[in-house]
């Protein structure tokens, strides 16, 4: 009896031994998955990192542009005596236009900080991410969770690959909503002539409109009504 005992001891003790084999086997997979996955999220951080840094790039060439455009309106002043009646006559034509400027600046400055807001949210979401990785990593290694596992627990890997599609739709939805809202309003300073979007100093210098410029955006606006 003793034998037969110590038998089905024996025999429970391998089943056992071989069930934590199997299970430490598919929780050394799943966590070579969620590295994978950490890798991936943080290649898109990266990414979108870089979309963020290209913007700034072409914010700051902007910017000494019209550093440059000013220092060539200061030279100019010395004949501004001579222009008077025509700056008059121009100011009177363009009126419109200088009117708007306030107004249109307001509405860039209202929709680049709304894109700005998404854009730090969905980075705040992407380091919860990487923290919820790292945390079931370490789960994924001890003993305990490989127990766990080994009676039908969930992993948590269900829920990292629904966040990183989520993280991975929003970062591209954001990012084409930048580029499109950087190069519709460089059209629309194109239209009027002034600057629109703010530079990285929170200035922004005002430049009287070109008659061409000026004319484009009376035509273009009276052919779409």
């Amino acid at each position: 009896m003793k034998d037969v005992a110590l038998s089905v001891l024996f025999c429970l003790f391998i089943s056992l031994l071989l069930l934590y084999k199997r299970q430490r086997a598919r929780s050394q997979s799943e966590l070579k998955s969620l590295s994978a996955k950490l890798t991936q999220l943080k290649s898109m951080e990266n990414h979108f990192d870089d979309v963020q840094k290209k913007f700034e790039e072409e914010r700051r060439k902007r910017q000494s542009i019209n550093e440059i455009a000013e220092n060539e309106n200061k030279q100019v002043q010395t004949l501004k005596s001579q222009l008077l009646e025509a700056e008059r006559l121009l100011e009177n034509s363009y009126s419109a236009p200088l009117a708007l400027q306030p107004l249109l600046r307001r509405t860039c400055e209202l929709e680049m900080s709304y894109i700005s807001q998404q854009r730090l949210e969905c980075i705040a979401e992407m380091k919860e991410a990487v923290e919820l990785i790292d945390k079931l990593r370490r789960k994924q290694s001890s003993l305990i969770s490989s127990i766990k596992l080994a009676t039908g627990a969930s992993s948590g890997t269900d829920q990292i690959d629904s966040k990183i599609y989520s993280l991975k739709a929003r970062m591209e939805k954001i990012s084409l909503a930048m580029s499109e809202c950087h190069q519709r309003w460089i059209e629309v300073e194109s239209l009027c002539g002034f600057p629109l979007m703010i530079t990285s100093d929170g200035s922004g210098s005002v430049i009287r409109p070109s008659p061409s410029n000026t004319s484009s955006f009376y035509r273009d606006s009276g052919s779409s009504k």
